[in-house]
């Protein structure tokens, strides 16, 4: 009895364009060190400059872009820190792209050092 039903044979048919509205947002970091320790800055949010086909895309990218920019995050924001947080930057972009959708939509976030393909995890 051959099994066609299974993980592998699901894997080949997927396509992460198909399941997926993809906008990537990037954290611009530098490093610096403060008393003997290595410490990371936040310089930059941006969103992604890919042409969209997803009116919902289109419309995020374009609302967010100047948003992001206002934020400022480069900026000294106490006089203990010279940047702003990176936890709490994506707590910002993560209320800022929920107060854009509408009711129904799912959002999925994920960091990732790299451009690696959106897959499905095996349950």
């Amino acid at each position: 009895m051959a099994v066609t039903d299974n993980y592998q044979s699901k894997q080949e048919l997927y396509d992460a364009k198909k399941v997926f509205d993809t906008m990537n947002v990037d954290l611009q970091l530098t490093n610096t060190e403060f008393d003997g320790n290595l410490i990371y800055l936040l310089k930059q949010i941006k969103v992604d400059g890919e042409s969209h086909k997803s009116e919902l895309l289109k419309e995020l990218q374009e609302s967010l872009g100047p948003v992001f920019k206002s934020l400022e995050v480069d900026h000294a924001y106490t006089e203990d820190h010279s940047s702003w947080s990176v936890f709490y930057a994506l707590k910002e972009i993560i209320d800022q792209i929920s107060s854009r959708l509408e009711q129904g939509y799912k959002t999925v976030y994920r960091g990732q050092p790299g451009n690696w393909d959106l897959r499905a995890n095996p349950l």
